[in-house]
């Protein structure tokens, strides 16, 4: 996802000065990990599983475009361009979906994002233009809604469910992190001190844990509590970002001298020596996809092997689309034709024929993009 660096803010920057670089491990130590080499590494090496699982198309069930998918206990449930969340089961059969748009009660304008609590089995969504929560059942039904105005409207993208009493909301603007209380019903914390990350690519859950690195940063913080506490650093020794490189950056930004894409700023030399593109981590794996020197980098720790894997692509020939990630799966999916993730002005295929099962093959050789919903493609972390 391309951002102009025009989009973040001047006090941004300038917060970020405040900040001390950490003092991760030096380039010379083992565990520097060196972004320049490009290791042959499988899919299979990393994902136990991978399955393409088509989308029921009915007339209730058309999808216009993905906008966001999760997994939980079996079923798949879909966001539809933030008018509609879609349910189907494991084998893609379409089960139900949340289609109640309107300002009445259990109804909302428009989904911004929206979560699988696992605590109280709800579906939370936000409404953005309203700034509400509205909570369904795991059928679909209208439980509740809950008011999570502030003072100024809040461009809320994630949603996390921290545990059974405490909500988390992400938002690119103003307040980076909003801690909602369901038992009070009201905001109890707002004045987060760590700013300027984007929580689309920069949050994730493991456990009964939610982490966040802000950007640019190396530092992979617990945001559980509202107090962050450090989880663990990405070292890339001699490729860190630098002090140097990020005043620059706040130095071009406050002169407004720059108006290209952040991809343009990553270089060695430049702007930034990398850039993360996304992040995650499963009980197994730390996962990150880097730019770094006009090219992507997977980095892949296993924790249970003590190795880590730095490549371009997986020697299958594809670079894992990163559309939408829960718990240990990464699930892509195709949209009218289209199987590529489009970045840094190319095309990366996140799947091959080759290497799916002929179960699989014929799903992809049967399907109409024209008519048809969007197959998934469905890669499953090992254990």
């Amino acid at each position: 996802m391309i951002r102009t660096i025009k989009q973040y803010t001047v006090k941004f920057f300038i917060f970020l000065t405040a900040f001390i670089l950490s003092a991760c491990i030096s380039e010379d130590k083992p565990e520097s990990i060196n972004l320049a080499l490009s290791g042959s590494v499988s899919l299979y090496n990393i994902f136990s599983d991978v399955k393409v699982v088509q989308l029921e198309t009915t007339k209730e069930s058309l999808l216009r475009a993905i906008g966001r998918v999760k997994y939980y206990n079996g079923s798949y449930y879909v966001m539809d361009r933030g008018s509609y969340i879609y349910c189907f089961d494991d084998r893609g059969k379409y089960q139900f979906k949340i289609a109640s748009q309107g300002k009445g009660p259990g109804e909302y304008l428009l989904i911004s994002a929206f979560t699988i609590d696992k605590f109280n089995s709800q579906i939370i969504l936000v409404d953005v233009m309203t700034q509400r929560l509205l909570f369904f059942d795991m059928d679909g039904e209208f439980i509740d809604r809950k008011e999570v105005k502030m003072n100024n409207t809040m461009n809320y993208n994630r949603v996390f469910a921290l545990n059974d009493s405490t909500i988390l909301l992400n938002s690119f603007n103003h307040y980076q992190l909003v801690f909602y209380s369901l038992n009070e019903e009201k905001v109890i914390h707002k004045d987060f001190p760590i700013k300027g990350f984007e929580p689309w690519l920069y949050s994730y859950q493991l456990g009964n844990r939610t982490y966040a690195l802000p950007n640019f940063r190396q530092d992979i913080l617990d945001i559980t509590e509202i107090k962050p506490v450090k989880h663990f650093t990405w070292c890339f020794g001699k490729n860190n970002n630098t002090e140097r490189q990020i005043e620059k950056l706040i130095s071009i930004l406050e002169n407004d001298h720059y108006n290209g894409c952040i991809h343009e700023a990553v270089g060695r030399d430049n702007l930034l020596n990398h850039y993360f593109i996304w992040i995650h981590e499963t009980e197994r794996f730390k996962i990150a996809v880097v730019e770094f020197e006009n090219n992507f980098k997977h980095v892949v720790i296993d924790k249970k092997q003590n190795e880590t894997f730095v490549f371009d692509y997986f020697k299958e020939g594809v670079s894992i689309a990163l559309s939408s990630v829960y718990a240990n799966k990464v699930i892509t999916y195709e949209h009218r034709g289209q199987s590529v993730f489009k970045e840094m002005g190319r095309e990366l295929p996140y799947f091959s024929i080759g290497y799916l099962s002929e179960e699989y093959q014929h799903i992809i050789d049967n399907h109409n993009s024209e008519i048809d919903n969007p197959f998934i493609v469905v890669y499953t972390f090992k254990e």
